[in-house]
């Protein structure tokens, strides 16, 4: 397992965060050992997984060893987050799975948000809902990552009510370099404001870019200039 912070973005300062009204999030990311110790990134082995129809097994292993690791690390923060294939998500075998992992291991579901990429989300819009009423029983959250801002993404926002949103690198990008996102954007975080939908902007690499996100309305923020992914040394995760 590698980990990347999803930071607070209120009061932050030069070693992180003060305070914050997001709950900080660590995201895990699972990379492959191969027999000689090599490390495959997920870049390298996801493509060849879903052509061949195996993110859902890949998926199932990923959280059966997040969930043993919440239990068993307790310097891990209290909230987790982790990504599934939206192949997982229509799995019927692998929704089962889930809800059993989640069920014997009812303190570490409550700490974890699974998250789907939004696209995926707005193709399956009713799988998506009850996928996530089904989470939900076990106290478990549910996101959407890389999160555009058309028009069905927004519909399924308000109907889904996720617990926090991601916005895509590319629009995090642009809001330092065209007024017309920024725009937009501010009328996204002023829609989400009632629901209390934090909006997390993924892929923040400059100070600059921060200063910007830190004067609107963004809850929080995630990429190398919180880290670069560290890992997580487990006897589940280095086999």
């Amino acid at each position: 397992f590698f980990f990347q912070a999803e930071d607070g973005i209120r009061d932050i300062g030069v070693t992180g965060v003060q305070t914050c009204a997001l709950p900080i999030y660590l995201e895990l990311t699972a990379q492959l050992r191969g027999t000689q110790g090599e490390i495959f990134r997920a870049t390298q082995f996801l493509p060849i997984a879903s052509a061949l129809g195996l993110l859902p097994t890949l998926d199932r292993c990923v959280i059966d060893a997040a969930l043993r690791s919440m239990s068993e690390q307790n310097h891990l923060p209290e909230r987790v987050s982790l990504n599934i294939a939206l192949q997982s998500m229509l799995d019927t075998d692998f929704r089962q799975h889930l809800m059993q992992l989640l069920d014997a291991h009812r303190a570490s579901a409550k700490r974890l948000t699974v998250e789907l990429n939004a696209y995926a989300a707005c193709r399956e819009p009713q799988q998506t809902l009850r996928f996530a009423q089904e989470l939900a029983q076990f106290g478990t959250g549910f996101a959407l990552d890389h999160v555009d801002l058309d028009h069905q993404t927004l519909a399924l926002v308000h109907e889904l009510r996720p617990n926090y949103l991601k916005l895509a690198p590319t629009l995090t990008r642009e809001v330092a370099d065209r007024e017309d996102t920024r725009f937009i954007l501010d009328s996204l975080l002023n829609v989400l404001r009632p629901l209390n939908i934090p909006v997390i902007a993924l892929g923040v690499e400059e100070a600059a870019l921060m200063a910007m996100l830190r004067s609107r309305d963004f809850s929080g923020y995630q990429g190398y200039i919180g880290g670069h992914p560290e890992p997580i040394e487990t006897d589940q995760a280095t086999r």
